[in-house]
This record gives C-alpha cells, structure tokens and sequence, in this order.
C-alpha cells in the first residue's frame, strides 16, 4: 500500500509545528477576542439580575399602592390575583 505522507522524512516536525500554531491560535482567541466578550456578557447579567430585582420591588409597592387605594372591584380582582398566586407557589414547593 502506498504511503500517503507528503512530507516525508519531516513529518513529524510539520505535525508538531500544526499542533503548535494550533494552540497558540487557540490561546490568542480565548485571551483577546472571547475573553472580554464573556466578561462583558457576565457584567451584563448581573446588571439586569439587579435591575429584576428593582422592578420586582417597584412592582410590589404599586400593587400595595392600587389595592389600597383602588374600588372594590379593582381590591377583589387583586385579592383573587394574590390567591391564585399564592396557591401556585404552594404547588410548585409541594413537588
């Protein structure tokens, strides 16, 4: 069977020269370009997790705030909303 090496009696030292500039491609990709793009989207998770957070506090102070000082239908619409939430939570921690 014929061999179909090209390079020879150096081909070994052509595979390791590859295998070499292969990595260090690899190296030059993780540190300057995917490097700060991970970096930022974390940077950016973590100020929308934040931003959630203000919203979800926000949210909850002007729920207060209509079911105080909305009409009766408005409170039992609310008050109902509250209790179907309230069941859900409960189902959810009981699986």
């Amino acid at each position: 069977m014929p061999s179909f090496d090209i390079f020879g009696d150096s081909s070994a030292a052509v595979y390791v020269a590859f295998g070499t500039g292969c990595t260090a491609a690899w190296g030059f990709i993780t540190a300057f370009v995917s490097g700060p793009v991970t970096r930022a989207l974390k940077r950016r998770i973590a100020e929308l997790e934040a931003d959630r957070e203000q919203c979800h506090d926000r949210m909850t102070s002007l729920e207060a705030l209509l079911f105080f000082h909305g009409g009766g239908e408005l409170r039992q619409a609310m008050q109902k909303s509250l209790s179907e939430e309230h069941l859900e939570r409960i189902r959810e921690a009981q699986k």
